[in-house]
């Protein structure tokens, strides 16, 4: 791979090598489990509600 693009090795380095360091997984696996890129967005708490005047 000496004359690959960096896009290339990326991929490679990502969602090809296998990382002794996280059980022979590849990062991307972790990463994107089930192909979720990201989870669903939390609901915000509501403002308690004021006791005015």
């Amino acid at each position: 791979m000496c004359c690959a693009s960096s896009t290339d090795w990326r991929r490679h380095y990502n969602d090809d090598r296998p990382h002794s360091a996280i059980g022979y997984n590849v990062p991307s696996a972790l990463h994107l489990p089930g192909g979720v890129f990201s989870p669903p967005p939390r609901p915000r708490p509501k403002a308690p509600a004021s006791n005015g005047p």
